[in-house]
């Protein structure tokens, strides 16, 4: 895994536990913000549960004085008056509910009906309400008509779509009570609703609400809160002063509501947007400071690969302001070109090697073709066959300017052969049997370049060992171009003889690779070239060694396609 993987892996690890912070925090103030909206519904539903039950324990105990201690209605009740009297009594009654009612904070008032008489007193608060006071009484009378003779009673009627609270003693034909508006007395809206439930069944509705009476019911067995199916707020109040229970229903709990909370916004949504930004710049700082030594080293280790030193293209990274890391580059620098240097040493040290290895090489070849030359023209002048001697001095002369010229320098097939030819004829003229050489090689395989005595020495080793007394030595050179396959070009070049071929011992080793440096006293000449080859080829050059069916030794070797322009077939 690289450098910048793992940072980047760490960098999302490390964003991931921030994120899961932030989200886990988000949460918990989504849920304290629900809790709040609950709280605020449960508080305004005590608010409203309290007040109603203190304001409707004070009417009850205004109606309790008046029904004991007012002394007209107490004549009222227990005597049988005239109209005179009643007219009289009646009239000081409602004075005194005037005063209760004057008092009040909220829409209501008191009331006295006479069923007997048909006649109804009330005096209400100065608060405002949906129709009129005289329809009303008729809409309370209702209420109280047919009643049974209770002491006490509670009752709801609906008048202008506004919801009444109906409390009253009855005594024979008297009614003496109040009444609540209570639209107006909880101001109520399209958010709040109330249900009113006697008994577990609800006797009437205020406001506006989608809540079921099943959901009512549920509310009723819950502990406290019970969040409808629509997301309305139930909470249910039960009162102490009357056999009463109120459901509040608060509009539906809406997230919309939640995400109006500015902390909320601001440690939810902008917090962890800006806190992502803040972590992508910190991430990009912190990989290219860490990144931008490392990206140096590697940049300047693939310029060295790629052979790049010249300062006009050496890449200009990144500029990093901090102290250690332009030092770090300094010294990376230093210690990259020194190797540079060294590796340039090395390479110019390996070629000195392989130059003097070479050299050594060559001077195996030389003196033993030399000796073997002299030895031949001493034996010619020796026999006083002067032409022989005259055409082996010519021969010796050519072929020795030929091997003594710079042998790091390639040659021709062409020229190869043509000093082939000439050593040929030494031989032919030291040993006096003939040798007879065959060429087939094609003109473009004729203009390729190849080691000095390259053919030459397989040549020379079919001479030592396949000649034999009295018989015509065969060497055949063949030389042409084929392909490899991966497509290239490359020169195909096979010495054969009539000869008994090689030695099974000795071909296991000739076909043996060598690549490094050896002193040997045999083999020397075929040794040598193989060597000279792998320094020119590397491992690009083959050699294969074998012995044909119908006798004699095959050498074959592969070299890449070298051309040499202008040179002539000529042989």
């Amino acid at each position: 895994m690289s450098l910048k993987n793992c940072i980047f892996i760490y960098w999302l690890v490390l964003l991931g536990i921030f994120m899961t912070l932030m989200v886990l925090y988000g949460g918990i103030l989504l849920k304290n913000s629900r809790n709040e909206i609950l709280d605020n519904a449960d508080t305004i539903a005590e608010h409203y549960g309290m007040q109603i039950d203190k304001d409707i324990f004070s009417m009850m105990e205004a109606v309790n004085a008046i029904y004991v201690n007012n002394l007209y209605y107490m004549k009222i009740r227990t005597r049988n008056l005239d109209d005179y009297e009643w007219i009289g009594a009646a009239y000081y009654l409602e004075r005194s509910l005037g005063e209760k009612a004057d008092s009040l904070d909220y829409m209501g008032g008191m009331f006295f009906y006479d069923e007997k008489r048909n006649s109804m007193r009330s005096v209400y608060s100065d608060f405002e309400f949906s129709g009129i006071k005289t329809e009303l009484d008729r809409e309370v009378k209702k209420v109280l008509e047919g009643t049974a003779d209770i002491q006490k009673k509670y009752s709801f009627t609906i008048y202008e779509g506004e919801c009444y609270l109906i409390y009253f003693f009855k005594t024979g034909d008297q009614y003496l009570g109040f009444v609540i508006n209570l639209d107006r007395y909880f101001e109520v809206d399209e958010n709040l609703g109330i249900f009113y439930v006697f008994q577990r069944n609800v006797i009437a509705e205020c406001g506006k609400t989608y809540t079921t009476e099943k959901e009512v019911e549920k509310a009723l067995n819950s502990d406290r809160v019970y969040i409808g199916h629509r997301g309305d707020i139930l909470i249910p109040v039960e009162l102490e002063n009357l056999d009463l229970e109120l459901v509040f229903s608060f509009g539906t709990l809406k997230l919309s509501d939640i995400w109006k909370k500015p902390d909320l916004w601001m440690f939810v949504i902008l917090t962890p947007v800006i806190s992502f930004v803040f972590f992508i710049i910190i991430y990009y700082k912190i990989r290219s400071i860490i990144l931008h030594p490392i990206e140096h080293i590697t940049f300047r280790i693939n310029e060295m690969k790629e052979h790049e030193k010249e300062s006009g293209q050496t890449k200009k990274t990144e500029s990093v302001q901090i102290e250690e890391f332009v030092l770090i580059n300094k010294r990376i620098d230093e210690v990259l070109e020194q190797m540079i240097r060294l590796q340039k040493d090395k390479f110019e040290e390996e070629q000195r090697v392989r130059e003097v290895q070479m050299q050594y090489y060559q001077l195996q070849i030389n003196p033993h073709f030399f000796l073997n030359c002299m030895n031949t023209i001493s034996l010619l002048l020796n026999n006083h066959s002067l032409d022989a001697a005259n055409d082996m001095i010519r021969s010796f002369s050519s072929y020795f300017r030929y091997i003594f010229r710079d042998q790091k320098k390639p040659v021709t097939v062409e020229k190869e052969i043509r000093e082939i030819r000439a050593y040929c004829n030494i031989y032919s003229l030291k040993g006096g049997f003939p040798i007879l050489l065959q060429t087939d090689v094609k003109e473009e395989a004729a203009k390729c370049q190849i080691p000095i005595l390259c053919i030459q020495t397989f040549v020379e080793n079919s001479v030592k060992y396949a000649a034999k007394a009295g018989g015509i030595l065969k060497i055949k050179i063949q030389a042409g171009i084929i392909s490899d396959e991966a497509g290239g070009r490359r020169l195909s070049i096979c010495i054969s003889d009539n000869g008994s071929g090689y030695p099974d011992e000795m071909l296991e080793e000739l076909n043996r690779p060598v690549m490094d440096f050896q002193f040997r006293s045999y083999h020397v000449g075929i040794d040598n070239l193989k060597y000279r080859i792998y320094l020119m080829y590397q491992e690009t050059a083959k050699w294969y060694f074998y012995n044909s069916p119908y006798g004699g030794a095959i050498s074959e070797i592969t070299l890449p396609e070298v051309k040499t322009e202008n040179e002539s077939f000529d042989y």
